[in-house]
């Protein structure tokens, strides 16, 4: 199975199933900017870490104030700061050989610290 990170400044163009990840800020609002890309991860590609992005639930949706109690694939998933860090410690003990899953681990791990410097992350 082919692994990629697609980086897209225009999601709108994006014609696969997958996930999209963006830095919100407190206004829950995309954070438009050079440094703040918007990541499109493809769900053959995500199935490496949802499982982990599952497991810091239930979280309180920092958006809506209520408590989420599952991951939702089909709508956003916004995380705080901690939960931002906790994603990326449990990513980051996957034991993994496979070069390019580690590579594209790391990548994701890249992303998610990028975004964490902005407050929320969603996924939706």
């Amino acid at each position: 199975m082919p692994i990629k990170l697609t980086i897209d400044e225009n999601p709108e163009t994006v014609s696969k199933i997958g996930f999209f990840i963006w830095a919100a800020g407190d206004d829950f609002e995309l954070i438009d900017n050079d440094r703040n890309r918007m990541y499109f991860i493809p769900s053959d590609d995500f199935s490496y870490v949802i499982s982990i992005f599952r497991s810091v639930y239930p979280v309180l949706n920092p958006y809506s104030g209520e408590m989420e109690q599952y991951f939702d694939a089909c709508f956003d998933n916004y995380f705080d700061q901690e939960n931002i860090l906790l994603i990326i410690s449990k990513i980051q003990t996957l034991n993994v050989t496979d070069i390019e899953v580690m590579n594209f681990l790391a990548k994701i791990v890249q992303c998610l610290k990028e975004k964490n410097v902005y407050g929320y992350l969603c996924c939706c």
